[in-house]
């Protein structure tokens, strides 16, 4: 039992070190905004922006599970192709301030959008294995 404790408190360890903290700048009504959010190691990083109309940031996995956070205004994001196959998600998307959109995809990989205000993050193509480090991720951000 001893070296069962040992090898899952080694691993809780491990899991923690390859946390990145990130960082995402946006405005609201002009005032600057600062997101923080605690993700795990990526793979790939990309950056998009659309010209003064907000930014997208995709971070990336080898398996292509990816977290994204975008304050691209009018532009679709990552999971909004999910979110319009039900029509009840689709009216929460667009009629609340803040909400709470969750799916499985086609592949049986599971998806996730919170929307806050004018900036919408989470997690698309995450296997089972994987969604509660995804939605740990999701839970530790932090707006200044």
């Amino acid at each position: 039992m001893i070296i069962l404790y040992v090898g899952i408190f080694a691993l809780g360890c491990t899991a923690v070190q390859n946390l990145q903290r990130i960082k995402f700048k946006y405005s609201v009504g002009g005032d600057g905004r600062i997101m923080k959010m605690s993700i795990p190691e990526f793979t790939n990083f990309y950056k998009i922006t659309a010209g003064g109309e907000g930014e997208e940031h995709r971070y990336v996995y080898a398996d292509s599970s990816m977290i994204y956070i975008t304050s691209m205004q009018g532009a679709g994001t990552v999971n909004q192709p999910l979110i319009a196959q039900d029509q009840t998600l689709y009216n929460k998307r667009f009629s609340a301030d803040t909400a709470v959109m969750e799916g499985v995809d086609k592949n049986g990989n599971y998806w996730k959008e919170i929307k806050y205000y004018n900036v919408f993050y989470g997690y698309s193509n995450v296997p089972l294995t994987q969604k509660s480090l995804f939605d740990k991720a999701l839970n530790s951000v932090k707006i200044k």
